[in-house]
């Protein structure tokens, strides 16, 4: 694959010099609904090479995603709150650090088909980091995100967007990636949202799903003191939310 003109030929001169970048070229086009997003590899005038992800903001408002999306990065990289690097930035695409390729979706996918006998009697949240750490993780990602968006702001912001695919394990460790549509809220709605989302991910309400959702909710409770009527009606809203959702869709399908 030849060098991507779109994006390379804006990269300063400067920049890859200092950087000895010989040459880049896009490998593979990475998942994504809202923007083009690609795996990207970049050669060394030394001949190492190193790969990276290149996220290209779609769209009329392509520069505020972008100014959006690295205003949250900037402010977690002087945290203990895992991000990618920002290892370049351009008028409308950054180039991210490569975190590899265990996201939260494929652990949530492995985890039910080699599912354990929870003892869900005990209704306990350590059994959630004993059997489940990379998914406990994450809902303290969650939860120390929204913790610092009020310590750095003075404000309260969630994620909104709880994609499993957002959540990245390097290093034994929780990443996040994508900041887009983040927006003022309380904690309780992004776990609303993430419950509902992991109850009806295909196959949608298994025995096991409504068995590890109770104990989210037990560590939504005892460890991060959230209201779990305010979590249990979120759900009940974001489940609506997606019936119309899908009923929209459905109808669009159609005509």
């Amino acid at each position: 694959m030849q060098e991507d003109k779109t994006n390379s030929e804006f990269i300063s001169q400067d920049f890859k010099k200092a950087k000895g970048i010989s040459h880049i070229k896009k490998r593979k086009k990475l998942f994504s609904r809202k923007n083009n997003v690609f795996e990207v590899e970049i050669t060394f005038k030394d001949g190492k090479k190193q790969l990276y992800v290149l996220k290209e903001y779609a769209g009329v408002k392509d520069q505020d995603k972008l100014k959006k999306e690295t205003y949250w990065y900037d402010i977690l990289k002087e945290t203990a709150i895992k991000t990618p690097s920002i290892y370049y930035k351009g008028r409308n695409f950054i180039i991210l650090e490569h975190l590899g390729k265990i996201t939260l979706l494929d652990y949530i996918i492995s985890a039910e088909k080699d599912m354990k006998n929870l003892n869900t009697a005990l209704e306990k949240s350590y059994i959630l980091k004993k059997d489940y750490p990379f998914l406990a993780g994450a809902l303290k990602w969650i939860y120390d995100f929204n913790r610092q968006t009020v310590i750095s702001t003075g404000k309260s912001f969630i994620l909104n967007d709880l994609n499993f695919r957002n959540f990245i394990l390097k290093d034994n460790e929780v990443f996040r990636i994508d900041f887009e549509d983040c927006s003022r809220g309380m904690a309780e709605e992004d776990f609303s949202r993430f419950i509902a989302f992991f109850l009806t991910y295909e196959p949608s309400f298994t025995e096991w799903k409504k068995s590890v959702s109770g104990l989210i909710k037990k560590m939504c409770s005892d460890e991060m003191g959230l209201s779990i009527d305010n979590v249990e009606k979120g759900i009940e809203l974001e489940f609506k939310d997606m019936h119309k959702r899908r009923k929209h869709m459905r109808q669009t399908v159609i005509k």
